[in-house]
This record gives structure tokens, C-alpha cells and sequence, in this order.
């Protein structure tokens, strides 16, 4: 879905992002096609105080609703941690529709629908989605100095495109079919700039 993924700054649901690639983690159905991700990304640097975080993402190969995808680990100054989990249909779907009609958005609460396009697959047009998911911070009073995304190597892989961390509420469920898809790109875009090794992290200031 690469090539019509809207890399660079944007506003979903009422959350800026900047999306500058995607990180993959394992899971269990990419290597067992011989595609094997990492089962971690650790340490991605935060160093800021903040009351929720905002992450955009999807599955590689969806799995059973509830299953979990991967984890994001909050690590704060003194050692102690926060550990939540993504789960298949609740928090994320697959990147392709792969039915049209089922539903495109997640079922929780926390998380919904962000970003809807049309790409391409085997030369036929192909609707891809993002989702979006508030994670509250139990010790906004804490520092937090990085963040880990662990796979819970399962059948789905986690695909994390961007983080924001801010105030709460941010989070405003829009309905993408207000608005047109985006097509895809006549030039997909390369492997090398599709990827990155840790999505962005950036605080907002206060709304």
C-alpha cells in the first residue's frame, strides 16, 4: 500500500501525525512466507511528560478480533512501565479492505477508522486504511523516557506508521466516506523510502 500512503504531515480524526515511513513487526503468518520482521522496537526516545499518546497503524494479515498484534510499552524515569496491548478488529484491521462489506473501522472505543485510500494490488485498484488509537497515560506526571513496540507473535503483524503524544481528547472519530479516497501514486514508492527503523514521535502542544 505504500505508494498511496500519505507521507508528510496531516491531521486524522483531529490528531496531527507526520508520517515518515512504517515499522513492521514480526508475525506469525509473514515468516511463515519468509518475511520476518523484528519482534522489537525498543527505545525509541520520548523524554516528555504527556497525557496520551496517539498511535497510527494497522495489521500485515489480519487474525482472529481480539487477538492481539503487538504491544506499546511506556517507559518511565525510575524504571517503572505501562504495558498496552493492540488487538485485532478492536484496535486495528488489515491495511487491504479485503471485503467490502465489512466494517472498515475498529469496534473500540479507543480507536477508530483515521485514513481511507485506493492503491493498487496484482494491477487492480485496492482500497487500504489506517486506523488510529488513544492510549491514555496512567502517570501523565511522570516522565517518559522511551517507548518499546513488541510483538505479541501471534498470527497479525503490527504495522506502526506514526506516534503523537499530547493532551487528552484529542481523538475525534471522522467518517472517511465524507470524504474522497486518495489514488495512488503513477510511481510507487521505493522499498528503501517506505520504511524506517522507529516512527516518528513528536509532543503537541496544548489544544
Amino acid at each position: 500500500p505504500w505508494a498511496v500512503t500519505p507521507v508528510g504531515k496531516h491531521t486524522f480524526a483531529g490528531v496531527p501525525l507526520e508520517i515518515q515511513g512504517a515499522t513492521i513487526l514480526w508475525g506469525q503468518r509473514n515468516a511463515d512466507r519468509g518475511q520476518k520482521y523484528p519482534e522489537t522496537v525498543i527505545d525509541v526516545p520520548v523524554q516528555q511528560k504527556f497525557e496520551t499518546l496517539y498511535i497510527l497503524h494497522c495489521v500485515f494479515f489480519e487474525a482472529a478480533k481480539g487477538e492481539p498484534s503487538f504491544d506499546i510499552v511506556l517507559n518511565n524515569e525510575g524504571g517503572m512501565t505501562q504495558t498496552d496491548t493492540i488487538l485485532n478488529g478492536e484496535d486495528s484491521k488489515d491495511w487491504w479492505v479485503n471485503d467490502p462489506n465489512e466494517m472498515l473501522g475498529p469496534t473500540g472505543k479507543r480507536s477508530t477508522l483515521a485514513w481511507k485510500g485506493t492503491g493498487k494490488a496484482n494491477g487492480r485498484d485496492q482500497d487500504v486504511r489506517f486506523c488510529l488509537t488513544a492510549i491514555d497515560n496512567k502517570h501523565p506526571e511522570r516522565l517518559v523516557t522511551t517507548i518499546d513496540l513488541v510483538s505479541s507473535k501471534k498470527q497479525a503483524a503490527g504495522v506502526i506508521l506514526a506516534i503523537t503524544l499530547g493532551k487528552a481528547g484529542l481523538l475525534k472519530p471522522e467518517d472517511p466516506a465524507d470524504k474522497p479516497a486518495e489514488k495512488a501514486a503513477e510511481k510507487p514508492v521505493a522499498p528503501s523510502q517506505s520504511k524506517v527503523s522507529s516512527p516518528k514521535v513528536k509532543l503537541l502542544a496544548s489544544p
